[in-house]
This record gives C-alpha cells, sequence and structure tokens, in this order.
C-alpha cells in the first residue's frame, strides 16, 4: 500500500498546478512518484525536469540518449538500491532498448560472468559511486570510453536514478495494473 498520496491537478492551488503542467509537459503524463512528489509541488517540477532531461530530452549530444547506456546505469542503481518498482518498470525497457539479456540478468543476480569490458565498466562505476568507493581504474576506464562530459552524465544519472529510488521506496507506490514485481530479494 502507498504511504504518500497521489495527488491530482486539481488537488493543487492554482500557484501549484503551473508545476503540474510543467511535469505533465515534458513527461506527457503524471503518476506514480511524480503524482506522490506533488505534495512538494515546485520541487517536483524541477525533479521532474532534471529527469526529462538525462532520460530523453538532453539532445543527441548527451550520453544518456543512447538508450543501452542509460538502462544499463538505470538498472545497475536500481539494483543497487533493491528498488523493486524501479526495476520491474526498467527491466523490459532496457531490453527493448538492445541491453543484452545476459546483462539484465547479471544485474539482477550480481554476476559479470559474460559481460562485456563496456558493460562491466558502466555496472562497476554505479556500484562503486552508490558505495562510495569509487576507484581511480573504474573512473578512468569510465572517462576513457564516454569523455568528460560522458562521465559527468553518467555520474548524474546514478544520482538521479538514486534519487529515484529512495523516493520510490520511501513512498511506496503501487506496480503500475498488470506488472509483478520482477527483481529478487537482496
Amino acid at each position: 500500500m502507498t504511504r504518500v498520496p497521489y495527488l491530482a491537478r486539481e488537488d493543487l492551488d492554482p500557484a501549484e498546478q503551473q508545476a503540474f503542467d510543467r511535469i505533465l509537459g515534458g513527461r506527457g503524463e503524471v503518476h506514480s512518484i511524480y503524482a506522490q512528489l506533488l505534495h512538494s509541488p515546485e520541487l517536483a517540477a524541477r525533479v521532474s525536469e532534471t529527469g526529462d532531461y538525462l532520460l530523453g530530452r538532453g539532445g543527441s549530444n548527451s550520453v544518456t540518449a543512447n538508450l543501452v547506456t542509460r538502462e544499463t546505469v538505470v538498472l545497475a542503481v536500481a539494483r543497487e538500491t533493491n528498488c523493486q518498482y524501479e526495476w520491474t518498470i526498467h527491466e523490459d525497457k532496457a531490453r527493448e532498448a538492445g541491453v543484452r539479456d545476459v546483462v539484465v540478468e547479471g544485474i539482477k543476480v550480481r554476476s559479470k560472468r559474460g559481460l562485456l569490458p563496456q558493460e562491466s565498466i558502466l555496472i562497476d562505476f554505479a556500484k562503486q559511486t552508490m558505495h562510495g568507493k569509487l576507484n581511480d581504474p573504474t573512473f578512468d576506464a569510465l572517462e576513457h570510453l564516454y569523455g568528460r562530459r560522458g562521465t559527468v552524465e553518467i555520474t548524474i544519472l546514478i544520482g538521479f536514478t538514486a534519487l529515484i529510488c529512495y523516493c520510490l521506496t520511501a513512498f511506496s507506490p503501487e506496480l503500475p495494473e498488470g506488472m509483478s514485481p520482477l527483481l529478487p530479494d537482496a
């Protein structure tokens, strides 16, 4: 059961509805975590705008525009935070984006067997960053592959995804109808 009620546009005063409209304009819908974040409308809009940039509106120059890279990072963070909601929403998205099954399953069961070096570096970078133990070889390898800008964008994607995962864990929204949990217990 959800811990924080969902808000709709009509639940907000006229000034707060502007924040709702910004979220709607960027995402095309306001549901789940964003309907919960609307208890702080301006913050919800700003979080949404950051997500919109990272998850699709960053332009073709953005490293996170590469769906395989982006979804690999999102799954790695969802797994490190054991965020059932984020994992369940993104597992199929990752496969549809072209993330190899061995990568999805490897992240899920915490195994690097069969991963390509670039896949392992993304996962290691996310994991080490999440645990405050990022080592120089991992950082250097990611920067070699993605450049300085890409490294910054991937780092922000990790932080953003962790923010969403922590909110999802705290607020406990319901999975969309017809979806079953896909992430095994920690």
